[in-house]
């Protein structure tokens, strides 16, 4: 008799269990399957948010790189002109005719450059006995008295078939009166339309900063960060604060996406190159 009271009561209870048992794992597995769901959406409006700040931002610094294929242009269309500008350069002192050919460029070039706030200045070298340029900060001036001489060592240093290249670096303007200025700056050799290769550059000095406002509009969630990269994988931009990059775009998947880990956090990162420039552009959500 006790015995099959036992057994009622383990039978009753194993049925008790098995009513309870039943609707939490239905709501586990219903939780699980929601999380999963919702975790693959978040992740594919993270993506999608991505995709479209990546290309905003190229588009954008694109633009800036615009500018100096308008002066590219404008320089390397005449191999008279050019050399009318060597001339001027060289020259101990204008006469009539240079002096009105150095109005004329020195307003373009100077027009280039006002017209957008994040242009800190534009340099036009073509090498001459003088050690002269022209900015459009000061008019010519001589390489040897010039507070910013920088820019001329990393011109010398890139081999004549670099037709093109960027470095970030710090332009000292009045070192004895300011900081430096944090600029990126934008290298472009004169190869003029005649195919006779000028021994010279245009130089364009970009404000970091722009950088920092540009990409602070253009975020699509304030947990976001951008890093952007150069040509060589420099850090031309980041907002990290640390020095290092958690991810400098290599092993993505086909759409260019990869999940990495960084100061603790879990991140989905996106990459977008540049195919006018070599930069490369990335976000981290």
């Amino acid at each position: 008799m006790r015995v099959r009271m036992n057994r009622t009561k383990v039978n009753l209870f194993l049925r008790y269990l098995a009513i309870t048992l039943i609707p939490i794992f239905v709501l586990v597995a219903t939780g699980t399957i929601s999380i999963i769901i919702n975790d693959r959406y978040v992740a594919r409006q993270i993506r999608e948010a991505s995709a479209r700040t990546l290309e905003q931002i190229r588009n954008s610094v694109d633009f800036t790189f615009a500018e100096l294929d308008s002066l590219d242009i404008i320089l390397s269309s005449s191999s008279e002109f050019l050399a009318a500008l060597s001339g001027i350069l060289s020259a101990p002192d204008l006469d009539l005719e240079q002096s009105k050919l150095l109005s004329v460029l020195q307003n373009f070039v100077n027009v280039s450059a006002y017209a957008r706030r994040d242009v800190e200045s534009i340099y036009v070298y073509i090498r001459n006995d003088r050690d002269r340029f022209m900015t459009t900060t000061d008019g010519i001036v001589e390489l040897g008295e010039y507070s910013d001489r920088d820019w001329y060592l990393g011109f010398l240093s890139h081999a004549e078939d670099d037709a093109s290249w960027t470095e970030t670096r710090v332009l000292n303007r009045l070192p004895a009166v300011e900081l430096g200025r944090p600029v990126v700056t934008i290298y472009r050799r004169l190869y003029p339309l005649a195919g006779v290769r000028m021994p010279g550059v245009v130089v364009l000095n970009i404000h970091r900063r722009f950088f920092a406002d540009l990409l602070g509009q253009m975020k699509g969630s304030p947990d976001q960060r951008i890093v952007i990269l150069d040509e060589d994988g420099s850090v031309v931009y980041t907002d990290f604060t640390d020095t290092g990059v958690p991810w400098n775009g290599d092993g993505a998947d086909a759409a260019g996406f990869r999940t990495v880990t960084a100061e603790g956090t879990r991140w989905v990162a996106a990459r977008l190159a540049s195919r006018r420039h070599g930069w490369m552009y990335l976000s981290f959500t």
